[in-house]
Parts: structure tokens; C-alpha cells; sequence
């Protein structure tokens, strides 16, 4: 969502979302534009009552219901459309928005299920059903920690970053612990996977 904006009217408030972040086709979109949307009594409420939500948060705290409201405003736009939203849907959609928060915040040793959970506005439970309907069924947790897996070998392979450098901005407080999750992950150490992956002298030259 590229803003949120409370209009001189009260009862009104402006969502502008970015058209590339919606599961629609914008061919679709187009011609809703301008066109008053018609909510049902219980996605009126839900909506109502997350923009009301968002509009008391701190700036600080504010990217996560920016990304709910996206998602939101998603499943708005595909009701008015008469398309048909199911379980399924509303699952991948809360998944794809922890994975995108997840993928921000990285470098946070907090965060864990919980913060995503509080960010992105849904209940621990929520977020973890939402995993378990994907097609590998990992928990957010595991999902994470496969995420800084993959961030840490990008950064072992890529760059002259020291291995405390790269436990801090994978998220780990010590090179101990970033030591154990590495080898349960890849087999080897951080430095073994370096040596081992890095181009060779005469390659960069």
C-alpha cells in the first residue's frame, strides 16, 4: 500500500494500493474505477475496524498494518468482482505477507512467531494455520530460520563480510549459535561453506 490517508470527512478514508501487489488483473481493476463498492456486513466491519486500528498506531509500527490492509483490500476488491474467496485464498495471502515481513526484519534476534503475528494484526493461531495450509507445511518459525539460512550464504559467497558480521545481520546474537543453526542447515561451518563456495582468485580477476 502506497498510503493511507484520513479525508476531511470522517466517515471517509483513502487506500492507495499498489496495482503490482493485488492478486488481480489490473484489466479487471479498471473498470471498478470510480465505482462505489457495496461490502457486506462482515467484511465492513473487519475493514472498519482495521482501519480504525491503524490509524492509532505509532509511525513505528505502522509497515505491518500497511501490509495487512493491502491484503485487505485484496479480498475487498475480489468480493465486489464476485469472485470467489475461500479458506485457501485468505491463507496464502496472510502467508505471503509474514514471508515479506519476515524478509525485512531479518536481522531482528526478536523476531520470533509472535511479533510477526502482532505486526501483520493476526493471532499466533491464524499465522500458523496459514504455514500449515502451504504445500510444505512448515511453521513460520522454521520458514525464518530457512530464510536467514539462505541470506547467510548469499552474504558467505558474495562479499568480504566477517562471519560476526553476518551472524548479526542473519539475526543470531553470537557466532555460536549462528555456528550450530548453519551446520544443521548446510553440513558445514560458516567457514568451510566459504572456502568452499567462493569463487577462486583467478575468476575475479
Amino acid at each position: 500500500m502506497r498510503s493511507f490517508t484520513r479525508t476531511s470527512d470522517s466517515r471517509f478514508a483513502l487506500l492507495d494500493v499498489d496495482l503490482e501487489r493485488l492478486s488481480l488483473p489490473a484489466s479487471l481493476l479498471r473498470r471498478m474505477a470510480f465505482t462505489p463498492i457495496v461490502l457486506s456486513s462482515h467484511l465492513q466491519t473487519l475493514f472498519v475496524g482495521s482501519v480504525r486500528h491503524a490509524v492509532t498506531l505509532p509511525s513505528d509500527q505502522t509497515e505491518g498494518a500497511d501490509m495487512y490492509l493491502t491484503g485487505l483490500a485484496d479480498v475487498v476488491l475480489r468480493a465486489a468482482l464476485g469472485r470467489e474467496i475461500d479458506h485457501s485464498d485468505t491463507a496464502e495471502m496472510r502467508r505471503v505477507q509474514a514471508i515479506r515481513y519476515m524478509e525485512r526484519h531479518l536481522s531482528e534476534s526478536s523476531l520470533d512467531a509472535d511479533t510477526v503475528a502482532g505486526a501483520l494484526m493476526m493471532s499466533r493461531r491464524t499465522l500458523f494455520a496459514a504455514f500449515a495450509a502451504s504445500e510444505h507445511g512448515d511453521t513460520p518459525m522454521v520458514y525464518l530460520r530457512r530464510l536467514r539460512m539462505d541470506q547467510a550464504m548469499r552474504l558467505l559467497t558474495g562479499g568480504p563480510a566477517t562471519i560476526r558480521e553476518i551472524a548479526h545481520a542473519c539475526g543470531f546474537v553470537s557466532n555460536a549459535h549462528f555456528t550450530r543453526t548453519f551446520v544443521k542447515h548446510a553440513g558445514q561451518t560458516p567457514t568451510e561453506f566459504r572456502l568452499a563456495n567462493r569463487p577462486s582468485r583467478r575468476a575475479r580477476h
